[in-house]
């Protein structure tokens, strides 16, 4: 189920929550490839930020127009950082253009 900000955290086991989220974004017709290597460069970014646990960007096997990534992060405190970001700024802003809608579509995880 889809959702807007803000998110919550969700609790992984007694005493530690995490942020975990797929986002999933739809590239125009032509533009996958400007899609996949924005997504390679802020894949970096993103990693190196002290509260990102995961980033993993995925292209669908069936259908090379849809991108999903998976992202975790270690409190909602270091998810609101990375939305906050420069780089997370300059992504969107990059990303815009490429995508339909705009930019992605962010579904919050819970553990199961």
């Amino acid at each position: 189920m889809a959702s807007q900000l803000p998110f919550r955290t969700g609790v992984m086991s007694p005493g530690e929550t995490v942020v975990a989220l797929i986002a999933e974004i739809r590239s125009a017709s032509g533009a996958d490839a400007a899609v996949g290597q924005l997504l390679t460069d802020f894949t970096e970014h993103v990693r190196s930020e002290p509260g990102n646990m995961a980033f993993r960007a995925w292209r669908s096997a069936e259908d090379p127009n849809m991108f999903l990534v998976y992202e975790e992060y270690a409190d909602d405190v270091a998810f609101h950082d990375h939305l906050a970001s420069l780089h997370n700024k300059i992504f969107n802003d990059s990303i815009a253009p490429h995508v339909i809608g705009g930019g992605s579509t962010l579904t919050r995880l819970t553990r199961i």
